[in-house]
């Protein structure tokens, strides 16, 4: 980022203030990848004013930022009652309270849930310490019984009910002690390594398109899929569906009977279905996962081919669309279950960690999961891709403890060698069916 670009006031501290009220815009921006709730980001939106430095609008809140750096690293934040303002007198700050009542009432009609943000590295001074609990007014300071004559002076000077006004106090939050402009940059880097976005050149251009953002028409919103295309995250996904024609399917109850046998005996291996084209490999694999997964088995699944002149078949038996894939289901499937990190890390390292962490969670509870891989062959055989970029190349070569593999294939040697070595083959399988 050139910081010569963003907009400069005459003095120091004000063009430090504005390279710290442009680092918290970019680190919002930022949190769109990983907090779905973040319906867009703005700033210096008038309707917001005075807390308009940045704007965050959440599917059921809006949190409105006004963000205030302090040269003198030992900078305390007092509130004065009889002005109702929040103040600095070292460094002649004063933030008005009843200008913030003014914002707050107005944004009301937004329907939302309104939350006003100091957002500053001051620390809290000795009289506003004591009003605070953590982040925010003590509640029996906003319901008026305790300290009542310093809250009446507040609401004389603030234009609001006495409903609205313990509304408003309610709202007020005090992000203290937060980092400096060099502390903003450590988190940005953070939050990006925290996403999996470790590439080199990632935290420029974040901050490249962050800094054009800021200077355009500064109402205008910022969404999520702005910020997926700024940091070259590629946000599309493999459907995988089989499209199952259940006029031409015949059952074999039996066989899936032995199936479950096979699958299900204990070890963490792969099991392979073979037979030969349009034997009803994928259909019966599609059929039998089904359901299983209506009867609560954890179950992730992959197909290297859907059908004939399928546009993204290419794609299909990449590495890259297989690992990413995998790794998004994963994170759906099982949220509850995976750390809230890397969520954009789809390297082969990664979905070992995933299958060995979730292995383990179903291995204690007797369970085990499910990952299928249909079309083995057709990986095989696809002579438009180089042999490494083929998703066998990542096939984890040993499955952790709870965690199978279901693969489909005309043929059991189009797999890794070491896989074929120890594969369980359930033998030539004939129905009527397509795949």
């Amino acid at each position: 980022m050139t910081e010569n670009l963003l907009p400069r006031k005459i003095s120091a501290p004000a063009r430090i203030g504005n390279a710290y009220e442009f680092r918290l815009f970019a680190l919002s921006c930022l949190k769109m990848l990983s907090d779905l709730s973040i319906e867009h980001v703005r700033h210096e939106d008038s309707s917001a004013a005075p807390a308009d430095d940045v704007i965050v609008e959440f599917k059921d809140r809006i949190e409105c930022f006004q963000a205030k750096h302090a040269m003198n690293p030992n900078a305390l934040l007092e509130i004065d009652f009889d002005t109702a303002e929040l103040v600095d007198k070292v460094s002649d700050l004063h933030i008005s309270l009843a200008k913030f009542g003014k914002a707050w009432h107005s944004l009301q009609t937004k329907g939302k849930k309104i939350i006003i943000r100091i957002f500053t590295n001051r620390a809290a001074g000795a009289e506003l310490g004591v009003f605070l609990e953590s982040d925010h007014f003590k509640d029996e300071f906003i319901s008026d019984s305790w300290q009542k004559q310093k809250r009446k002076k507040l609401q004389e000077k603030i234009d609001l009910s006495d409903e609205d006004l313990v509304s408003f106090l309610d709202s007020l939050r005090f992000d203290l002690r937060q980092p400096n402009e060099e502390g903003l940059d450590e988190v940005i880097r953070y939050d990006l390594q925290r996403n999996g976005l470790t590439s080199s050149g990632v935290y420029g251009r974040l901050l490249a398109h962050a800094e054009r953002w800021y200077l355009e028409r500064r109402t205008r919103p910022i969404y999520r899929h702005e910020v997926l295309e700024a940091l070259q995250i590629d946000n599309s996904t493999l459907p995988q569906r089989f499209p199952v024609d259940l006029k031409t399917y015949v059952a074999r109850p039996s066989f899936e009977q032995e199936v479950l046998k096979v699958l299900f005996r204990g070890d963490s291996t792969y099991t392979a279905i073979v037979g030969t084209p349009g034997s009803g490999k994928s259909t019966f694999i599609t059929r039998f996962t089904d359901g299983l997964r209506r009867r609560g088995q954890p179950i992730i699944r992959y197909y290297a081919f859907t059908q004939v002149n399928d546009p993204l078949q290419r794609e299909r038996v990449s590495a890259q669309a297989f690992l990413k894939s995998m790794i998004e289901q994963i994170c759906q499937e099982f949220r509850d279950l995976i750390p809230d990190e890397r969520q954009y890390d789809y390297g082969e390292s990664r979905l070992n960690e995933l299958l060995t962490l979730l292995g383990s969670h179903f291995h204690l509870r007797g369970q085990q999961l499910l990952m299928i891989v249909d079309g083995i062959d057709h990986v095989g055989r696809a002579e438009e891709v180089e042999r490494t970029q083929k998703l066998l190349n990542v096939l984890p070569l040993q499955l952790p403890a709870g965690v199978i593999c279901l693969v489909g294939t005309q043929s059991i040697g189009y797999l890794p060698s070491v896989i074929e070595g120890r594969i369980q083959r359930l033998g030539e399988y004939y129905c009527l069916g397509n795949g």
